[in-house]
């Protein structure tokens, strides 16, 4: 892979370099999306803050909640709420 020297990544960087890594076979974006994917599902773990504390998925929720506006998901307060696909 190319010479990076940092410890820790976005996850939005590592999709950027694996992509060029693979020549493009898949789009950042799939590649982000997977990665997203492996998080939810508890098969990669995530750090944050400058302390480099591991995030887990409720942490997470409750810091993307407030603004309720997300790219990669909608928070509903009711199933009633689900936007059509």
């Amino acid at each position: 892979m190319l010479p990076i020297q940092e410890n820790v990544l976005q996850l939005s960087w590592i999709a950027e370099y694996w992509s060029r890594e693979i020549g493009g076979l898949r789009t950042s974006a799939e590649i982000h999306h997977e990665l997203l994917a492996g998080f939810w599902r508890g098969k990669l773990g995530l750090v944050a803050g400058d302390e480099r504390k591991t995030l887990d998925r409720v942490t997470f929720l409750k810091c993307v909640a407030p603004k309720r506006d997300h790219s990669g998901f909608v928070l509903i307060d009711s199933p009633e709420e689900i936007p059509p696909k």
